[in-house]
């Protein structure tokens, strides 16, 4: 029972999002957190494709002066460059070391977490109570599930225990009784 119990509970913390709480926290194809959203240029979306063709993919592109005027009123920070990630790039990928980045929502749209702006790694903090609090969030629901699942599996194979019991009994009633 104990092997069985430590089976559903590893498989359904696999699953929960707080075993993967070095990734970036998404809903759906959106970033949870605070975001500026910037259109990029026609130059700017060459770039992008071209990039991502290459052995050796640049995704840096130059902001313009008013992405930079927009982004300084969003946060307060406007970094010269961002590395453009696709969505299936940023979902995969850890977040240890990200700085200054965006991800592509459509042709020409970005979105920029605001808790990864900064000129160093340690000015990231600037903006780490927002990621905080949203992984706070995720830790409780993945908690959540784990538990869940524990209870529901826990019960499930307590049914599955129970009825061979209840058959092999049927099985004796109906011999005496022929």
């Amino acid at each position: 029972m104990k092997k069985d119990l430590f089976l559903i509970l590893l498989v359904a913390l696999a699953q929960s999002e707080w075993a993967r709480a070095d990734g970036l926290p998404f809903k759906g194809n959106r970033y949870d957190g605070p975001v500026t959203v910037i259109r990029m240029t026609p130059e700017q979306v060459t770039k992008t494709r071209q990039g991502r063709l290459n052995e050796k993919p640049t995704r840096d592109i130059q902001l313009n002066r008013m992405q930079k005027m927009q982004l300084q009123r969003a946060t307060g920070f406007s970094p010269d460059t961002i590395e453009v990630w696709t969505l299936e790039e940023a979902v995969e990928t850890c977040s240890c070391e990200l700085l200054n980045f965006g991800i592509c929502m459509g042709p020409d749209l970005i979105q920029i977490p605001h808790s990864f702006l900064g000129e160093t790694d340690e000015d990231r903090g600037k903006f780490a109570s927002q990621v905080q609090r949203s992984n706070r969030r995720h830790m409780v629901s993945g908690v959540l599930a784990v538990l869940a699942l524990f209870f529901i599996g826990s019960i499930f194979l307590r049914s599955l225990r129970a009825r061979p019991r209840l058959a092999s009994e049927g099985l004796g009633e109906l011999r005496a009784a022929s």
